[in-house]
């Protein structure tokens, strides 16, 4: 090839982010729809231009903060996947600790719990728990417990909290009846 063929292939252009003039083959120059004098130039450009919804892959949607309704962008993958946005975290852990507490938590069993000593405890709510056995005998007797009373469960099922199951006694009586069952079932199962 000739050095005149090969300058008949070269064509002047600029640079779209400095403006300045460079030589490009001529079908680099009609295919490519921006012209860069080198990377830096192009990297400065691509920050400046392609961001936001000037990207050519933008295609975010603005929504309102579930918890307090400021304007949220969301692909459309992200709306498909959850129902709910939040603008920060702090707003996310808001709308949780209301909406997802007592009733409305997806774990809910009635407010009834039975913990690892076998008792059954009700949710008063504000994190707090009382064991139901207490509460059926503090609303009977139409007063709290006081100091040194507490209640006996007749046929020993922690968990049968009837109002006809229940005696409401003293400590030291508590103590003794367990007592006396105890040696009455080392009688019965193992003789005298």
């Amino acid at each position: 090839m000739s050095s005149s063929t090969i300058q008949a292939n070269i064509t002047k252009v600029r640079c779209d982010n400095c403006g300045a003039e460079i030589n490009r083959k001529r079908y680099h120059a009609e295919s490519r729809k921006n012209q860069f004098c080198n990377p830096k130039c192009y990297g400065i450009w691509i920050t400046n231009n392609r961001v936001g919804k000037a990207h050519h892959a933008y295609n975010k949607i603005e929504l309102p903060c579930t918890q307090c309704g400021k304007v949220v962008l969301r692909n459309p993958w992200q709306i498909r996947t959850k129902k709910r946005r939040f603008c920060s975290h702090p707003c996310y852990l808001k709308w949780q600790s209301e909406a997802t507490t007592g009733e409305r938590h997806p774990s809910w069993r009635g407010g009834r719990l039975i913990a690892k000593n076998g008792y059954v405890y009700i949710s008063l709510g504000g994190g707090k728990e009382r064991a139901e056995h207490i509460l059926i005998a503090e609303k009977v007797l139409g007063r709290p417990f006081k100091n040194g009373e507490c209640v006996h469960h007749i046929n020993m099922n922690k968990q049968d909290n009837r109002k006809e199951n229940l005696i409401i006694c003293s400590n030291s009586y508590h103590h003794s009846i367990h007592q006396k069952m105890a040696r009455l079932y080392a009688i019965e199962k193992f003789g005298e």
